[in-house]
């Protein structure tokens, strides 16, 4: 015999969100039904299947064929709204995968710019050239870190 637990989160005014759930397996104490209390606790699941946190009940099965349960506390439990943001966002991979796709996409538009933009004063005979990939890639870094500040300094016509 199992019992399934649910907990919700209590908004005001909203509808309550769904926290997890999980199912204790009560036969042993049915078949004890001596009235003694029996401490439990139990990983709530998700409905994706992960971690939302751990419950402590107790239960007691009386002679007469009531069962008891308490919610003695609950412990590291998600908040269901922030993890519903991330579940509409197609879940953690996904959002990890489009933050490293803007960052590539950041750093090759930076790069560019760089290597067509601006240019550098080249060794002792005072010509300008364009930067080269290396030099790019630093102030991309630079600027995408807010360092700012740098040996090299990139010089052009206008300033």
């Amino acid at each position: 015999v199992k019992l399934r637990l649910q907990l919700f989160d209590r908004d005001f005014g909203e509808q309550d969100d769904f926290i997890g759930g999980a199912d204790v397996d009560i036969s042993t104490i049915l078949n004890a039904s001596d009235g003694q209390e029996i401490m439990i606790t139990k990983t709530i699941k998700n409905i994706g299947g992960f971690s939302a946190g751990d419950l402590r009940i107790s239960v007691r099965a009386n002679q007469d064929g009531t069962l008891i349960v308490t919610a003695l506390g609950a412990k590291e439990l998600s908040n269901p709204d922030a993890v519903t943001k991330v579940a509409e966002a197609g879940g953690s991979a996904k959002l990890l995968l489009y933050a490293c796709v803007v960052l590539l996409v950041y750093f090759i538009v930076g790069v560019a710019f760089f290597v067509q933009m601006e240019k550098v004063i080249d060794g002792d005979d005072g010509q300008k050239r364009g930067m080269r990939v290396i030099e790019a890639v630093y102030f991309a870094v630079c600027t995408f870190s807010t360092v700012g500040y740098g040996i090299p300094a990139p010089i052009t016509d206008a300033g």
